[in-house]
């Protein structure tokens, strides 16, 4: 999140565009000669996107990222709009919310892939919790939807132990004898926990969060100062008086 109230946040799916952009050893031991081709690491395109004042130059700077690997991006701003931006090296799909509530709900596989019938690229990433943890938030939000959000109800949706330990407020189960990491080939997850829970109010330019789960962990609530607006309006006061 920026001053301007501007925020990002992102996840890591799999699509068969990825590839490896240099010349690599794969784990089979086979040797692939590749021209080195000039990308970034995706997370820095969420960087890329705060440095912007403007939403819309922001999303310019997304589209035109050179990327080699794929990411989803949510975005949104101050005055009210947000998307899901579902990124491949070679491809970005729009996902917006519902024109009555403006709610954008989004996990780190593709939905909209399957609506418009993608069939040239697909989806690697091997299953799991996300295909389910989506729909128990979008569940949950219903009762506070067209403009009942409080930061204490959007705590309550995602207080949701549903198919522990892989629910949405995550806990490591230690006891846990099978894994998915032990059964599926490529299953980048391991015995996983839920390390921070974050909330972002663009209008008031706060973040609320805690360390942890949002059922244990303690809520702090940070402001940010438009720096770039207070020396603007400091300029301006100089020179009046001036």
């Amino acid at each position: 999140m920026n001053s301007a109230g501007l925020a990002v946040t992102a996840n890591s799916p799999m699509s068969s565009e990825d590839y490896v952009p240099i010349s690599y050893i794969d784990r089979d031991g086979i040797y692939h000669e590749i021209s080195p081709k000039m990308v970034f690491p995706l997370m820095l395109a969420r960087r890329v996107f705060l440095q912007y004042r403007l939403f819309s130059e922001g999303l310019v700077a997304i589209n035109a990222f050179p990327r080699h690997v794929s990411g989803n991006l949510h975005v949104a701003t101050g005055d009210g709009f947000g998307i899901a931006l579902e990124a491949s090296p070679n491809r970005i799909y729009k996902v917006y919310g519902d024109i009555d509530d403006n709610c954008v709900i989004h996990t780190n596989h593709r939905p909209i892939w399957v609506s418009l019938r993608v069939y040239d690229v697909d989806d690697r990433s091997p299953g799991g919790s996300s295909w389910f943890r989506w729909q128990q938030v979008e569940k949950r939000i219903q009762k506070y939807r067209h403009g009942n959000f409080t930061p204490e109800f959007i705590k309550l949706v995602f207080l949701d132990h549903s198919n522990y330990p892989e629910s949405v407020c995550s806990h490591p189960n230690f006891n846990q004898k099978n894994p998915p990491d032990n059964a599926l080939t490529g299953y980048t997850s391991r015995r996983r926990l839920t390390v921070a829970f974050v909330m972002y109010d663009l209008t008031e330019k706060t973040i609320t969060c805690c360390k942890g789960g949002p059922c244990s962990g303690v809520m702090q609530k940070l402001n940010l100062i438009d720096v770039y607006r207070n020396a603007l309006v400091l300029h301006v006061t100089i020179s009046i008086e001036s």
